[in-house]
This record gives structure tokens, sequence and C-alpha cells, in this order.
């Protein structure tokens, strides 16, 4: 992330790499990476905040699996902070891209969703504990066999130290290093040989 803040908001690009784990050796892996534009706006006790930006996959695929690429994306978001130890957080988010293999094409919508909790504890080093659940509907259209519809979903439950921080959550998420990374949690892989309908 880069960014300029101030007291009422933030705005930055970002960027992202990693690889996409889509089979039982490292040579299934591929590389995954995404950038875009990101803001921030502070009313009160609240955070708006939205990301638009470009996924793509190096596409290195065997014909049974695809990853999501030459996709763009949108993510829009609200944190909500009751007292300086407790945080509450939602986000939705929607991707139009395509996936690839040496079959087919085929066009990918996906939307994906995050509701979040998050709650202050520690004193003399800041500690928290969250809980988040991460929600994702995909469909793959193929002109040639018909359309794939998946879900995935995910609890996630954690803590965090804010090493350097106070006591206070919404400073802390204000005035800290970074902004919210990317929220992609899985890239869909598709049997194109064992398809369900």
């Amino acid at each position: 992330h880069l960014n300029y803040r101030d007291a009422e908001g933030a705005l930055g690009v970002f960027g992202a790499i990693g690889r996409a784990n889509e089979g039982s050796s490292s040579s299934a892996d591929d590389v995954v990476f995404a950038g875009g534009l990101e803001g921030q706006y502070y009313c009160k006790a609240w955070t708006l905040r939205a990301q638009v930006g470009y996924l793509d996959s190096d596409a290195a695929d065997s014909e049974d699996n695809d990853l999501i690429e030459d996709a763009g994306f949108i993510d829009i978001g609200a944190d909500y902070y009751p007292s300086s130890k407790l945080k509450l957080s939602g986000t939705v988010g929607y991707l139009d891209g395509a996936t690839s293999a040496s079959e087919s094409a085929n066009d990918v919508d996906q939307w994906h969703w995050v509701l979040g909790a998050e709650y202050l504890f520690g004193k003399s080093v800041p500690v928290s504990t969250y809980i988040e659940y991460h929600g994702q509907a995909t469909s793959e259209h193929d002109g040639g066999e018909g359309d794939l519809d998946t879900d995935a979903h995910a609890v996630n439950v954690g803590v965090r130290f804010y090493f350097g921080g106070g006591g206070d959550l919404m400073k802390a998420d204000r005035e800290g290093a970074g902004m919210t990374s990317p929220d992609l949690i899985a890239w869909p892989r598709y049997d194109l040989d064992s398809r369900s309908r």
C-alpha cells in the first residue's frame, strides 16, 4: 500500500502478489497478482472504504485447472466503532473476469462478502481478538457446456497484536501503516472433464 492520509480520509494505490494452490505439487501453483486504487472516508465513528482494481494470473494451467484472469473488481465496505475497543465491519465486492484452459475460455462473475467483529482487550501490549465470516458466490458461463455455480464459505478466528499502538482500534486503523488488503478469498478451480450441473 502507498497512500496519503489526513483527518478526513485516505487515498492511495495497492498491489498484491501470491500463489494459488491448485494441486498437490508446487508445479501446480500459479502466480496471481492484483493492483488498483483505494480510498477511505472518515465520518465520526464510521469509516467508509472502497477499492477498485485489476486481477490477473499467469494462466500456466493444465486443462483440468484454471484460475481467474483478466478481471476487474470493486470492493465497498464500512467499519463502525461503538467504542474504542470494539469494531464492527462489513464488505461486499464484485469481480468480472475470465478463466482460461486448453479447452475453452469462460466468463466468470464473482460476488464476495465479509462480516466481522474485533475486540481489543490487551493493556501493556494491545491485543485484539476477531471473528470474520467470508462468503463467495462464483458463476462460470461456458457457451459450450453450460453454466457452473459454486459457493465458498469460511469463518476465521484469531488475534492481532498492535505493536507500538495504543488502546484505540479506530485510531490504530486510521493512523496505522496500511489499509485493508483486497479480499478475494479463493480462486475458482474447475475440473472441465467432470462438471456437475
